[in-house]
């Protein structure tokens, strides 16, 4: 069974925060009052998804068999270089 879902997220802080998908370690820089959609599919039903939240920003943890993508304004974001 193939499943998807999608959560629209706002940072509603007055500071840039990040938002990081795991267990990928890719990065993303999220502005004040910048909406996002995290977009999730799978090939697992028996998966969830965590999400972890800090000072300083998301973690946001898939499982075996997932794929998650962000978009800002319907197009998908790039990660951020590493550090």
């Amino acid at each position: 069974m193939n499943a998807a879902g999608k959560i629209t997220y706002t940072n509603r802080t007055r500071h840039r925060l990040r938002i990081i998908l795991e267990p990928w370690a890719e990065e993303y820089g999220i502005d004040p009052d910048d909406p996002i959609d995290i977009v999730m599919q799978n090939g697992s039903p028996a998966g969830h998804l965590e999400i972890e939240q800090t000072a300083e920003g998301l973690t946001i943890y898939g499982w075996e068999g997932s794929v998650m993508s962000i978009f800002r304004g319907g197009k998908e974001l790039a990660p951020s270089p590493q550090r």
